[in-house]
């Protein structure tokens, strides 16, 4: 059984960790406000005739640009071939390497912003040739 002191402690503990979370949130407002005011300055100074590709991978979780590009493609790669590569090119472990994926926005969610998706479940080079092939359509 609780008793009140315990109680105190908890809830003392509760809103220390609170006031630390709405620190952090707070800065982070910050940070994205710089980077959008960033990416809206360098797309200012683009000539109107460029095309400014913005290489964004939390787009969807962060909606960071939102509102400053007209069409967003996406780059997606089957979960199997995202987990080789986590495993093998970054040596993940590969329980870690599925957490990282699970605690990631969804691939329907990434293609619901999507005007247009490449699929890259090759190597570079097959890679390269798709979004060649993307741009000359584009």
């Amino acid at each position: 059984m609780k008793t009140a002191e315990t109680n105190r402690r908890e809830q003392a503990t509760t809103k220390l960790a609170l006031k630390s979370l709405n620190a952090s949130l707070a800065f982070l407002k910050k940070q994205i406000a710089k980077l959008d005011a960033e990416i809206a300055r360098r797309v200012e100074a683009a000539p109107p005739d460029a095309t400014v590709i913005l290489d964004m991978a939390v787009l969807v979780e962060s909606d960071l640009g939102k509102g400053q590009y007209s069409e967003v493609l996406v780059i997606e790669a089957p979960l199997q071939d995202r987990l080789d590569r986590l495993s093998q090119q970054r040596g993940m472990d590969p329980a870690d390497a599925r957490a990282r994926i699970a605690s990631q926005v969804s691939d329907e969610a990434r293609r619901a912003v999507a005007d247009h998706v490449v699929v890259n479940d090759g190597d570079v080079g097959v890679l390269r040739q798709r979004l060649e092939a993307w741009w000359a359509a584009a």
